[in-house]
């Protein structure tokens, strides 16, 4: 028979134990969050060092717009990370990064430019894509992130109060080889199982590509003239439910 006392001390006992594992229920939320936050705030902190010492930029004139351009100290910023292969930079967004390149492309999605792990990732290049001579299609990737980081503000680019006005038209990219201007061919939704990657060497297949790539666009005015001698630069990202793809593309010209 079990008395009273026992029962009362069983009922405590197990009090006690869901009160202990409510609190370790806790404790790693508590911990996950700040992880978090720590994850986003080291990611905010890299990436404005990284602006504020190593570029400069100035004023150029192409076609019928003034457009800001960049000079990057890419040596200087290799000693912080090899893998650092050029810059990106888009109008009227907080995108103004460096662009790595690992022989994958898994490892950036995980970790920052200093080469620790982070969430957050960082902004990276397709790992086929030659950065020296650039491909046909130079792909370049990024998260879209809770805290406007990293490519977040691509969704932006959707909204007609960005594509519309004309100093956005165009994207700065640079390489430790070569600047250029990126002029917008395309903007674009697409479900994430519709998104292949693209390198083009016969001429009609690239042509075409472009073609389709247009009548995508959410935006029927960019007006860019791409030929089959063209290359052209794709900025990539997820939307905010994860179920799309973002897509800008544009045009490159050497500056």
């Amino acid at each position: 028979m079990i008395t009273k006392d026992e029962e009362k001390g069983k009922i405590r006992i197990s009090i006690n134990l869901w009160k202990l594992i409510i609190y370790i229920i806790i404790i790693i939320c508590i911990i996950g969050i700040i992880d978090w936050v720590i994850c986003n705030k080291n990611n905010e902190s890299i990436s404005t060092n990284v602006k504020n010492e190593n570029i400069e930029s100035k004023m150029l004139k192409i076609k019928d717009s003034t457009v800001e351009t960049i000079n990057v100290n890419f040596n200087k910023l290799k000693e912080k990370n090899i893998d650092i292969k050029g810059w990106i930079k888009v109008n009227n967004t907080n995108i103004n990064y460096p662009i790595v390149q690992a022989r994958n492309n898994e490892y950036y999605l995980t970790h920052n430019l200093n080469n620790e792990y982070n969430s957050a990732g960082w902004i990276f290049a397709d790992y086929r894509n030659n950065m020296q001579t650039l491909d046909k299609n130079t792909i370049i990737y990024g998260h879209n992130r809770l805290n406007n980081t990293m490519f977040a503000q691509l969704e932006k680019t959707l909204e007609p109060s960005w594509y519309e006005k004309k100093e956005n038209k165009y994207i700065t990219f640079n390489t430790e080889y070569k600047n250029y201007i990126g002029e917008i061919i395309s903007i674009y939704k697409i479900k994430a199982s519709d998104f292949i990657v693209q390198n083009y060497y016969e001429e009609e297949e690239f042509t075409e590509y472009i073609k389709n790539i247009k009548n995508k666009s959410v935006y029927n005015n960019f007006n860019t003239y791409v030929n089959s001698k063209d290359k052209i630069i794709t900025l990539y990202t997820c939307d905010s439910t994860s179920e799309f793809r973002i897509i800008l593309q544009a045009k490159l010209i050497e500056v």
